[in-house]
């Protein structure tokens, strides 16, 4: 659809996002500069980064200039290739006598590399016409992107609204002052709109913010899922798995995100949260709304990954998180495959008495499987999570008794919010059961066995004597 920006009124028949209500006033500066320098202007951003709202200001800007000659609007939206060209066509024997002119290009569909360089020719044409371009895409339309090296560029990073911004945003879309602005939306266009109160009454803010942010990550994911690289799609995929973490976590498990990578999802997809200096990710939502709903929509697409995410957490410590999201999305063998495998780790945080049985010796756990394995992982710490605390307990009682021949322990204690640290109860209570008493030490399983065992499976080496 080609519209001729005449008048005001033609601004009515363009699909408008919520920020075009909102002048972009440094951005439109440094575009209308360096756009007519350069000749061409691309804007690449996924969906809900307002590349409509800046191409229509763009070219309103344009319009009122009086140096400047007519303007021309395509909407290429889900066209085909020849589509586009017949579009550009028309419009290029229009203003073929007409320098200083403009043509923009709404939503420019991925092509195949013929016809992608092929349009890449037409732009370069007509800007040797002095017909200037403004074209948006989103950030899997590479081959366009990398081919118009010669001109300005606009990423999503730099399309999010900044501090300095937002007293007109709130003010255009009548945002409590007392929200979070940041930490709700990331400065992500869509969603600092969806944050108004004035235009819809006072409906439910929070109801609209997550079902926004549930559409531009799921716009995001299918705009990855489009590339030829897979592996960012999988990573971005475990993200919202995961809902937050360190890329430390996902390396742990073998998944590999190299400098490249994380600049694009810092410069392209910074609904993710990715930061290089943190090494750290945080995705937008709640956990019982939008996260939800988001970590349902990945395990419909891509199952195999649910296990491997629940996998990333627990490696990492996160038990909590891990079993919620097995409990929600695996079946019951999956779940307890994965007890079998992290049983110590499970029990050490209080849900060895969910997954694993409450009072399981070795003539119980006979045969093979995730049930034996998950059986074995119980019995080896002492039953379950609630007899590890207990067990915590008694040691740290002990070793506080035996401090002054194991050292340390003063320092390390064994007690935080919400329930013992049994880890290090365990680590230093039994080292020091061992030192101060070590015939009961050796005449019972528990404190050897769970020494041997904690150090096997979570690498830890044991404190000395020194407490070292």
């Amino acid at each position: 659809m080609v519209n001729d920006l005449g008048s005001m009124d033609d601004l009515e028949l363009m699909p408008l996002g919520g920020g075009y209500m909102v002048r972009r006033e440094r951005l439109m500066n440094e575009l209308l500069a360096k756009g007519r320098k350069a000749g061409i202007v691309v804007l690449y951003a996924p969906d809900g980064f307002g590349k409509t709202s800046v191409l229509l200001q763009y070219t309103h800007e344009v319009k009122c200039d009086p140096t400047r000659g007519p303007v021309r609007i395509i909407e290429a939206d889900r066209a085909t290739g020849r589509e586009v060209f017949m579009q550009l066509e028309v419009v290029t024997e229009e203003l073929k006598d007409k320098p200083h002119s403009l043509i923009a290009i709404d939503n420019v569909p991925n092509l195949d590399q013929h016809d992608t360089e092929d349009l890449i020719d037409r732009i370069r044409g007509l800007r040797a016409m002095g017909v200037g371009v403004f074209i948006s895409c989103r950030p899997s339309n590479r081959q366009l992107i990398h081919g118009l090296g010669d001109s300005v560029k606009i990423n999503a990073q730099m399309l999010k609204v900044h501090a300095y911004e937002y007293s007109a945003w709130a003010s255009a879309f009548s945002i409590s002052t007392s929200l979070d602005f940041y930490q709700l939306t990331q400065g992500v266009p869509e969603l600092v709109s969806a944050l108004q109160t004035g235009l819809y009454g006072q409906g439910d803010v929070a109801g609209l913010l997550e079902n926004e942010i549930v559409n531009v990550y799921g716009a995001a994911l299918v705009d990855l899922a489009s590339l030829d690289n897979n592996a960012l799609f999988c990573v971005a995929c475990l993200m919202i798995l995961m809902g937050e973490g360190n890329i430390a976590e996902l390396e742990a498990c073998g998944v590999r995100l190299s400098m490249v990578d994380q600049s694009y999802f810092v410069r392209d997809y910074p609904i993710f949260g990715l930061d290089p200096a943190e090494r750290s990710f945080t995705c937008l939502g709640t956990e019982d709304n939008g996260r939800l709903r988001l970590r349902k929509l990945v395990a419909e697409v891509r199952p195999e990954l649910v296990p491997r995410a629940a996998r990333i957490l627990l490696k990492a410590g996160r038990c909590d998180a891990a079993m919620g999201l097995a409990d929600a999305f695996l079946d019951r063998d999956a779940v307890l495959e994965l007890a079998g495998q992290y049983g110590v780790d499970l029990a050490l945080t209080g849900h060895g008495g969910r997954y694993l049985p409450s009072s399981a010796g070795h003539d119980r756990c006979r045969g093979s499987g995730s049930r034996a394995n998950a059986c074995r992982g119980a019995w080896r710490i002492s039953g379950s999570g609630q007899r590890v605390q207990y067990k915590a307990r008694s040691l740290y009682g002990i070793g506080h008794r035996a401090r002054g021949r194991t050292g340390g322990l003063r320092n390390r204690p064994c007690f935080m919010e919400g329930g013992p640290d049994t880890d290090g109860c365990l680590l230093w209570g039994q080292r020091a059961w061992a030192s101060y008493e070590p015939d009961r030490a050796r005449n019972r399983d528990i404190p050897y066995r769970t020494r041997y065992v904690v150090r096997a499976y979570r690498g830890q080496a044991l404190p000395d004597r020194a407490g070292r």
